[in-house]
């Protein structure tokens, strides 16, 4: 029988910025490793991490014993809100209130949902000790008596005390691990970083606040609380800080064959917190003393005298537990020919929970999952408190024996240590949730059956931020009608609005006023929401109404665009911002086929451009008059005037003027522009089925769409965002491609960024579009489910295919700005904005049809 050595006190005997130096004399250098997002399904991804991973476990061999760890550490919602360095420090000075009100009410909803929100948090500790010993024959022995000194002074009543310099001598090994890291993502601590890792292990499921407990590097004060035994299977917890239950599940027994074992993912695969600790030692492979080739070759033996036993006495062992014990003793043998390293692992998983019953609950929905993949979980009843301490910093695995598994470094690299599923910001609001489901049966389930949050916040897309993979700006939304782009576009929308930024969104349909008068007009929304209230009153709406003459001229681009930017003399009209909009929207409403009669339109133009230069109120309609007045022939004469008789009429008196009125212009921080009387095809009719009203509708939204290109470029000192939820108009001909490109082009440099949804995927991916997305949120569009996965960065082969059309409403594909990607669901956290956002309301019908389904 195996017995576990009883341990009873810390192996802690101090800390120096990342190293930590134990009882018996051994340091440990810790770093953090920036957890790989790599969705469920992406076996890719998964493989090439693995791979990865085998290479790091046979470089860190050398080392002698290392420590892999998740914690699914505190997530501290109240200082990424609220403290000193946080998103409040963005919320608008106008709204401030509404955006605190909002905070803490997601705060209060999360806890309420989770008791203590976390992220997955890796960490690597390495003992550093060997490194010692490659010095001079001196400086060795001198190493020896330190350590003599470290271990013997204790035991005659005396402490030592450790000073920096002691810590100095490993800077360079510390350094040269972090280098080898380097392949992961590892990061070495800060003292801050070690002297939590140390603390958690007293704070498993209790409320705090990760900073406070960061800053406190007294051992002792690390190291108190108190553990008590009493339950059978579980330890209870208490500090000041106070009290709770945890369970230690030691892997007793795995299948021979670990492959795909995915330890660490699968403790983050349900909904409550779960730990895992690997502690790892090498095996010695030759040399003087026990070693594993000499083992190996007396197991050979010994099998080989058993077998001929056996069968001389016709009793030959042919079972499968024989065979495949014969199957590794030659694939061990020949790792070792090949150069594998080997390690024995003691693997824990760690459960936590506020009181005794959910703890029950939790282990044994846990131990379930697990026993699903052939994996068995010790209780470990009667060694509660011997595994709390032997998970602890420095602990070492020499002289072990019970629960340990073996493993050569491939082996070791299927647990996928440092992935988790994390997309989206740091800090931001809410928008959705990750979802590990491959198949989800509704977005209610998708939603509340996973724990990692995604926090947005747009305001951080272009600021360079460490580890991102992109500076550009813009959001995009993608995908088939009907799927939730436009109710996520809105959600964005309002999160924006109580950020520091100035909002123009175009709004074409006149949808967003409809929803919002409604809302406002509601006595009992009104006396439930009254936060929702304050923030729409903030809104200010502009509708364009050709029926309003004041109105007329109000989008037309000679009065909006010519003349702004700098020019020299030597500048030509038709290099101005708003000559080739010109052109476009008379080419959009009327057809002319004589390239003559096109040069001699196009002159027109300049010419207005010119006198609008000197200072005259001109227009577009202008440009007819010089042309009647300068066109040498009657037919050219003729065309202009055919050409004013359809633009003096309807929605396009907005855009063609004479320049007496001025053009629309917004002074406060939200503005919805609005048309009214606008005709917009559907984004599958074929363009060339447009009606005249759709033609005209869309020479419009051209004019829109250079008002918001110019919107962005007028303050370069203060953040603007537009948003534009119909942007799919813009595809549909090259002027529309080349008025959303210069909204793009805008980005960066004026601290702007555009919102936009549209339907093709090919809108996103030409040659000239590189480096203008930013982030990505794509909902599935069945006849481009292959070009959507390429364009993201996942494989797109037949499994995932078939996973990615299963995307029911409401689940999108995110490629964040650090280049994750996987699937989430997105989730308003508030009823308000959901009942706010809806635009159609259900029938009768279609509520029946919903309760039965």
């Amino acid at each position: 029988m195996l017995f576990l050595k009883t341990v009873l006190k810390s192996p802690i005997k101090a800390i120096k910025d990342n190293l930590l130096l134990t009882t018996t004399g051994d340091v440990w250098g810790y770093y953090r490793i920036k957890s790989q997002s790599i969705a469920n399904h992406d076996l890719k991804q998964k493989e090439e991490r693995k791979q990865k991973l085998a290479f790091l476990f046979k470089e860190l061999a050398g080392y002698g014993e290392f420590e892999l760890t998740l914690v699914p550490r505190e997530l501290d919602l109240e200082e990424r809100f609220f403290g000193e360095t946080s998103l409040s420090n963005d919320f608008a000075d106008d709204v401030r209130d509404v955006a605190e009100h909002y905070a803490r009410k997601q705060i209060k909803l999360l806890n309420h949902e989770f008791g203590t929100t976390t992220e997955s948090y890796y960490v690597i500790g390495i003992k550093l000790k060997s490194a010692r010993y490659d010095h001079t024959l001196r400086s060795s022995v001198s190493g020896v008596l330190d350590d003599f000194v470290q271990t013997l002074a204790p035991q005659l009543g005396y402490d030592v005390v450790v000073d920096d310099k002691f810590f100095e001598t490993y800077q360079d090994v510390a350094e040269e691990v972090e280098n080898s890291l380097s392949s992961v993502g590892g990061e070495a601590f800060t003292e801050d970083d070690l002297a939590y890792f140390i603390r958690y292990n007293f704070l498993r499921g209790i409320k705090h606040s990760v900073l406070d407990e960061s800053q406190d590097h007294y051992l002792e004060n690390l190291l108190d609380g108190s553990l008590n035994a009493s339950h059978k299977g579980a330890l209870y917890l208490k500090n000041k800080e106070g009290e709770g239950y945890v369970a230690f599940l030691p892997i007793s027994s795995t299948p021979t064959d670990l492959t795909n074992s995915h330890f660490f993912e699968q403790a983050q695969m349900k909904k409550f917190p779960v730990e895992f600790h690997m502690k790892v030692i090498t095996e010695k492979k030759s040399g003087f003393g026990k070693n594993l080739k000499s083992r190996l070759g007396a197991l050979g033996k010994e099998m080989v005298s058993e077998d001929k036993d056996a069968y001389q006495s016709g009793q030959l062992d042919n079972s499968d537990k024989r065979k495949t014990a014969r199957f590794l003793l030659n694939q061990m043998r020949n790792g070792l020919d090949r150069g594998n390293e080997y390690f024995r692992w003691l693997g824990v998983f760690v459960i936590y929970a506020d009181d005794l019953d959910e703890l029950r609950k939790r282990v044994a929905s846990f131990r379930k999952t697990m026993a699903q993949r052939k994996v068995e979980l010790s209780q470990a009843s009667a060694q509660q408190v011997d595994l709390f301490y032997r998970l602890l910093p420095g602990y070492s695995l020499e002289g072990e024996q019970r629960w340990l598994q073996y493993s050569s470094q491939d082996g070791l690299a299927q647990n996928l240590f440092g992935i988790s599923h994390q997309l989206g910001n740091h800090t931001g609001f809410v928008i959705g949730r990750v979802s590990s489901t491959r198949q989800s049966q509704s977005i209610k389930k998708s939603i509340y059956s996973s724990k990692d949050l995604v926090f947005f916040n747009p305001l951080v897309t272009n600021q360079g931020v460490t580890g991102s993979v992109t500076d550009s700006p813009h959001i995009t939304v993608t995908g088939q009608t009907g799927r939730g782009k436009s109710f996520l576009v809105k959600l964005i929308m309002m999160y924006l609005s109580m950020m520091n930024a100035k909002l123009l969104y175009v709004d074409p349909k006149q949808e967003v006023k409809r929803w919002f008068n409604r809302a406002t007009s509601d006595p009992g929304f009104k006396e439930k929401y009254p936060e929702l209230i304050k923030l729409i009153s903030q809104f200010h709406f502009t509708t364009l109404d050709q029926a309003n003459r004041e109105n007329w001229g109000s989008l037309d681009p000679i009065v909006f665009l010519a003349g702004i930017g700098n020019r020299n003399e030597s500048m030509e009209p038709d290099t101005d911002p708003a000559y080739d909009v010109a052109v476009a929207m008379f080419n959009q409403i009327f057809e002319i086929r004589d390239p003559l009669a096109k040069a001699e339109l196009e002159q027109a133009i300049k010419m207005t451009i010119r006198r609008k230069w000197a200072g005259e109120r001109v227009g577009m309609l202008t440009v007819l008059d010089v042309m009647e007045s300068e066109a040498q022939r009657t037919d050219y004469k003729e065309l202009a005037q055919a050409i004013r008789k359809r633009v003096t009429g309807g929605i396009l008196r907005l855009s063609f003027s004479d320049g007496h009125n001025d053009s629309v212009s917004f002074n406060t921080r939200i503005n919805i522009l609005e048309v009214a009387g606008l005709d917009l095809p559907n984004e599958d009719v074929d363009p060339s089925t447009y009606t005249d009203v759709q033609k005209t509708s869309l020479a419009t939204m051209f004019a829109l769409g250079k008002f918001a290109d110019k919107f962005g470029r007028e303050n370069p000192d203060e953040y603007t965002f537009e948003i534009i939820d119909e942007a799919w108009i813009f595809q549909t001909s090259s002027t529309g491609r080349a008025i959303l490109k210069s909204i793009k082009r805008v980005g960066r440099s004026f601290n702007n960024a555009l919102v936009y949804a549209t339907q093709s995927i090919d809108d996103l991916s030409g040659e000239n579009d590189h480096g203008q997305v930013g982030v990505v949120f794509a909902f599935n569009e069945p006849s481009e489910t292959t070009k959507i996965l390429d364009y993201v960065g996942i494989e797109p082969s037949a499994e995932n295919v078939e996973w990615f059309s299963k995307f029911i409403k409401g689940e999108t594909l995110f490629r964040d700005i650090y280049g994750r990607v996987g699937k989430m669901a997105v989730h308003s956290m508030f009823p308000e904005f959901t009942l706010l956002f809806k635009t159609v309301e259900d029938s009768a019908s279609a509520k029946a049809e919903e309760k039965w389904h």
